[in-house]
């Protein structure tokens, strides 16, 4: 499989990912998928917003549920190291990329990162979609059938 390059869209969701780990950091610790999920809900112009936003997805919400699943920072525990996001953000990651050499997409774009959370069930970002009661297999089939419209 050769590498692909991530899209305008992606390098856009991790600076927005990275202000809001940084805003929430006084306040409860980071959670890289769940951050990179809300984080997607918020690119202007991107499928996966508009097919979050169809769901019912809310970044509000999504903050709010956030923070009474994982609650409030523990003083007496280390900070996480100094990384944008964790090993399944990084897992979630390589996922898109394989998605998106599966349709044959030139780039690895939201709509490749956003298929790959809702497939990958034990992510925190996939967790929040069921919390927040997203019907996730009416958004993979949409999902799907982007990605495979985009291939023909």
């Amino acid at each position: 499989m050769s590498r692909r390059k991530f899209s305008n869209n992606l390098v856009t969701m991790r600076e927005l990912s990275n202000t809001l780990e940084d805003q929430s950091r006084v306040t409860y610790v980071r959670y890289g998928t769940e951050h990179m999920l809300i984080s997607m809900s918020e690119l202007p112009k991107s499928a996966a917003a508009a097919l979050l936003q169809e769901e019912g997805f809310s970044s509000e919400k999504a903050l709010v549920e956030l923070e009474t699943v994982k609650g409030k920072l523990n003083p007496n525990k280390p900070n996480p190291p100094d990384s944008a996001w964790g090993p399944t953000a990084y897992e979630l990651l390589r996922a898109a990329e394989a998605l998106a050499g599966r349709y044959e997409s030139d780039c690895v774009d939201d709509v490749h990162l956003l298929l790959a959370i809702v497939q990958n069930p034990k992510s925190g970002a996939h967790q929040l979609l069921k919390k927040l009661k997203i019907n996730i297999p009416k958004l993979e089939t949409a999902l799907v059938k982007r990605l495979s419209e985009k291939a023909d």
